[in-house]
């Protein structure tokens, strides 16, 4: 059994990682890896004050339209709360990397995930990254 802790990358969400997680913060992106595994979590949010939330579709949309070719999109929502306006798309990099990028939507917050790695890796039932975006959860109401 892998041990947990909750952190706030931002304060206005929290997400639960492995204890042995590392960390870096550059400017708006933390970053998390567990050294021996090639995977790799980035984070970034952007908390809106007023005016209207694009919504995870636009936003995903504006990302995917800047390389087109090879984006397949997911069907099934990846975190488990169903009143997230979430959307996330994956590409292959020529490099065999496995890019899977997911915007998390609530009506003053957008969270922006990218997890990246070897396919094998992170489509993995208990894969730590994609397990982390599920846990995903707002501080801030």
């Amino acid at each position: 059994m892998t041990l947990l802790k909750r952190i706030l990358p931002s304060p206005s969400y929290s997400i639960t990682l492995p204890k042995t997680v590392c960390q870096e913060r550059d400017d708006r992106i933390t970053s998390f890896w567990l050294d021996g595994h090639q995977g790799l979590l980035q984070l970034s949010s952007y908390l809106r004050a007023d005016g209207n939330q694009l919504s995870a579709q636009q936003r995903l949309r504006e990302r995917t339209d800047k390389n087109p070719a090879g984006w397949q999109f997911y069907s099934t929502p990846v975190h488990p709360d169903p009143t997230i306006d979430q959307a996330t798309a994956e590409i292959l990099g020529d490099d065999g990397v496995l890019w899977v990028h997911m915007y998390l939507v609530w009506s003053h917050l957008t969270v922006y995930a990218l997890v990246s790695g070897p396919p094998t890796e992170l489509r993995a039932p208990n894969n730590w990254a994609m397990s982390a975006v599920k846990s995903i959860e707002l501080a801030v109401h």
